[in-house]
């Protein structure tokens, strides 16, 4: 999406928009988001107020912070594979022990309940998963969390559901992870389903409690977003059923040129995604 395709939502030009700004101090500026941002982020949620949405760069800045504050050496991580790579080898990284709950081809890659009890010891500090999952294009439903949570209690263990391709999700029985979880860990931005990747705009939701860990180790990490970008995000959350409608409808038009292209491919097979647009 363009700037211009942007602010014109807002019914005016880019010189017009540009000069409500021009007097902006481009100083640190709201460094957990502004507040306009926090509750247009909060009211995409059932149980999260403003003050526990803490604006992130980006997706990958909201998973980094989740990981480097959650995990310590000797932690046990449990994760999907194939996912997205920062989601498990971040905790590696950080000296953890990852198990996978191994998404198959053969069972639609979707995600196994049964494997993650099997998995899943006293030992585990956290599960990590993308819902819709990258690249596979499945997700997992309200039951299916809602089961999922109910495994992660026993041991005491966080959820970090990156939840970037949920609005291209059209359907009533999605929830994120923070509306039916304590320990809950929410993560989404503006780069994939809203196609403003350039924004650099992300965020967490969670609890408090969650919240006020991730801003001590915020400071000398990620910091903050950008005033402008932040401006430009507002808009686009004001706006979000227009670039929805539109995206779905670009990515709805190119499924249909991909599944053309399969049938007519005798060597190719697909199992049709779901939600993402990957």
């Amino acid at each position: 999406m363009t700037l211009e395709e942007l602010i014109s939502l807002e019914g005016i030009d880019v010189e017009t928009f540009f000069k409500r700004y021009a007097n902006l101090r481009l100083d640190y500026g709201a460094i957990e988001g502004s507040y306009e941002f926090k509750q247009l982020v909060a009211n995409l949620y059932e149980n999260v107020t403003p003050d526990n949405i803490l604006q992130m760069n980006g997706a990958t800045g909201g998973n980094f912070l989740a990981l480097y504050a959650l995990v310590n050496p000797g932690d046990q991580v449990i994760s999907m594979l194939p996912s997205y790579q920062q989601l498990y080898d971040i905790p590696k990284s950080l000296g953890a022990e990852v198990k996978y709950v191994r998404l198959q081809a053969d069972d639609n890659w979707n995600y196994d309940l049964n494997q993650l009890e099997t998995l899943i010891t006293a030992k585990t500090k956290l599960i990590t998963l993308n819902n819709a999952n990258n690249p596979t294009g499945t997700w997992l439903n309200r039951d299916q969390l809602e089961k999922l949570v109910q495994i992660a209690r026993g041991v005491g263990a966080y959820v970090l559901v990156d939840e970037v391709y949920e609005p291209l999700i059209q359907r009533t029985n999605f929830t994120p992870i923070v509306d039916i979880y304590e320990k809950g860990i929410s993560v989404s931005s503006l780069s994939k389903s809203y196609s403003l990747p350039g924004l650099r705009i992300g965020w967490t939701a969670t609890n408090r409690e969650i919240a006020d860990l991730f801003r001590k180790y915020r400071d000398y990490t990620t910091i903050c977003g950008g005033v402008l970008n932040d401006a430009l995000a507002v808009v686009a959350l004001k706006h979000r059923e227009e670039i929805l409608n539109r995206n779905r409808r670009i990515v709805s038009e190119n499924l249909q040129i991909v599944k053309k292209w399969v049938a007519s491919e005798s060597k190719v097979s697909l199992v049709l995604p779901q939600a993402v647009s990957t």
